[in-house]
């Protein structure tokens, strides 16, 4: 049985970022560039926008995107920016990640 955990992403990234958005299934990157005034080119041929198999992690360094990681779904469910400080995941029983606010 896993026990519920508080994961901080901070402490277990070895790259600097400032903030995060989370992509669902069939996102539109170039919509999202637009919505949030972001630079996301190296991000584009990624299949977030036709695949519903995880959701889109992109960790943001002013307004670009630096690193990108594929997750289970459901980890947060609103589409917005979330600042580095805010970025704690609780590990639920089944697994699966949430952010814990």
């Amino acid at each position: 049985m896993i026990v519920n955990t508080t994961v901080t992403l901070s402490d277990v990234t070895d790259f600097n970022w400032d903030e995060l958005i989370i992509l669902g299934s069939y996102s539109n990157i170039e919509e999202i560039e637009k919505e949030f005034n972001l630079n996301l080119t190296n991000i584009k041929q990624n299949g977030i926008n036709y695949s519903d198999y995880y959701d889109l992690v992109i960790f943001l360094g002013n307004n670009e995107s630096v690193e990108i990681v594929e997750l289970h779904h459901g980890i947060y469910s609103h589409r917005e920016i979330i600042e580095k400080e805010r970025c704690k995941f609780k590990k639920n029983q089944d697994g699966t990640m949430t952010l814990f606010e």
